[in-house]
């Protein structure tokens, strides 16, 4: 990050500065009092547990150079940081964002979607560092405080930022595009997270379709038309459109698609009459699609289909647990349990499937969110398990019950059904064999990347 002085953040904010030096800067930005190096600029973030307000103390004895307040009495008696009093520390945060974005004055592109963000995000950032100083957020920062702060860790030597735009309810992608004003944008799919809220598919897309809020006749949108709810006929708009798939009819599109478990995928790469044939060193046919809209919004940029080639088979994995192997000597693990949606969860299948193995053992748990779709999202699921043949089936939680039973009435003749992951740890032993090839995919807060450690444990 470049440095940003107290005047700097005060002019971006409106805030007022009631303590502490007026001359001085930050070199960092954080909210979590547990991760602030000296220099940094704290954001007390008020939560549903903690008001990060109590922690100003704490932050300014350790090297702290500024610090937002929304109220004066949190930071009576601290001294050393700048304390600058905001109306609302999250939206100061955004504004100093957007403030710094400017000024470092990078291309930039942002990727939104049901499924798949991180992992296109990652693969964009590969393929334009082919050719740009790239820049990215990091872990799962996309939220409406996660990317201000994936902003902060950008510096003007970069001359690309490749970040990341989530959403649980309308506007806040609209919010975060005010502050990324992506030149180029993605939406990788719309699938049923968060229809709990949203209630239907179509409320899921327009929130998407907040990206392009902020859009002009310079910029580009960047679609997967293989996904029902994206199509460039129904997007009436004065800027262009780029869409991504698996026929000819799209500007980019993949065939001859190839995975074989732990391997990665391999597929072709069109464009406009040319072709290049990739081996992506990640694991799920998915990604090849990932892949095609990773390439598309770089070539917004200048990149080719070389660079694309070049960039993506130096990536050696993704941001968190995606399909990952490992194995202890005894067992292959496909360690999936960074989330889970169903789509994702029955190309999980596929990739365990397409694992040389004598066995294939699927460890499946709840996937959240999905509202009125929870039932059937689970059910097809399990549905789809045993159309591609799964040996044994492990079910853990009340919902993925119905990924049992579906399961078993399709015909996979050995199904295990587990209130919790601890009742399924005991039985580990008993129900894996050696050799088995043993997929785990749950939502990350069921915590079943413990099962894979207990798996490999099991020597």
């Amino acid at each position: 990050m470049d440095k940003i002085s107290v005047k700097e953040i005060i002019d971006a904010t409106g805030g007022k500065l009631i303590a502490g030096p007026a001359d001085g800067a930050i070199t960092g930005v954080c909210a979590d009092s547990r991760e602030l190096n000296a220099g940094d600029l704290f954001i007390p973030i008020i939560g549903a547990r903690t008001d990060g307000h109590n922690y100003i103390p704490q932050v300014a004895e350790n090297g702290a150079a500024a610090v937002f307040t929304m109220r004066e009495e949190a930071a009576e008696g601290v001294t050393g940081p700048a304390v600058i009093l905001v109306e609302d520390s999250v939206k100061a945060a955004q504004d100093l964002a957007k403030y710094y974005l400017d000024r470092i004055d990078v291309k930039r592109i942002g990727i939104t979607g049901s499924v798949g963000k991180t992992s296109t995000r990652d693969m964009t950032a590969a393929i334009c560092s082919e050719r740009f100083k790239t820049g990215r957020a990091q872990k799962n920062l996309n939220s409406t405080i996660g990317t201000p702060l994936a902003i902060f860790r950008l510096d003007s030597s970069m001359d690309v930022a490749v970040l990341e735009e989530g959403m649980a309810a309308r506007n806040e992608i609209h919010e975060i595009s005010r502050i990324v004003r992506p030149d180029t944008a993605v939406i990788t799919n719309i699938g049923i997270q968060h229809i709990e809220h949203l209630k239907t598919r179509e409320n899921i897309r327009r929130a998407k379709m907040e990206i392009i809020d902020f859009f002009g006749p310079d910029n580009t949108l960047v679609i997967n038309e293989d996904n029902d709810m994206l199509d460039r006929s129904g997007i009436r708009a004065n800027f262009k459109v780029i869409t991504v798939g698996s026929t000819d009819r799209q500007d980019f599109y993949v065939d001859e698609i190839e995975e074989k478990g732990g391997e990665g995928v391999s597929f072709r790469l069109h464009c406009g009459g040319d072709s290049v044939r990739i081996h992506l060193a990640v694991n799920g046919i998915h990604n090849a699609i990932n892949a095609a809209l990773a390439c598309a919004a770089a070539s917004t940029l200048g990149c080719d289909l070389n660079d694309a080639k070049n960039g993506l088979e130096k990536m050696q994995n993704l941001t968190g647990k995606r399909l990952r192997f490992e194995t202890n000597g005894r067992f292959t693990v496909i360690d999936d349990t960074y989330n889970a949606a169903p789509v994702s969860m029955m190309s999980a299948v596929d990739t365990l499937m397409n694992t040389e193995a004598p066995r294939h053992v699927a460890v499946l748990g709840e996937m959240y969110e999905l509202g009125q779709e929870e039932i059937p999202g689970h059910r097809e699921v399990g549905t789809h398990a045993a159309e591609k043949h799964v040996d044994l089936l492990l079910a853990v939680g009340d919902l993925a019950k119905n990924i049992a039973d579906a399961a078993s009435e399709g015909g996979v003749s050995d199904v295990r059904w587990f209130e919790d992951k601890e009742h399924l740890e005991q039985e580990l032993a008993s129900l894996l064999k050696d050799g088995d090839a043993v997929l785990v995919k749950a939502s990350n807060s069921m915590h079943l990347s413990e099962v894979v450690n207990a798996i490999l444990e099991l020597k």
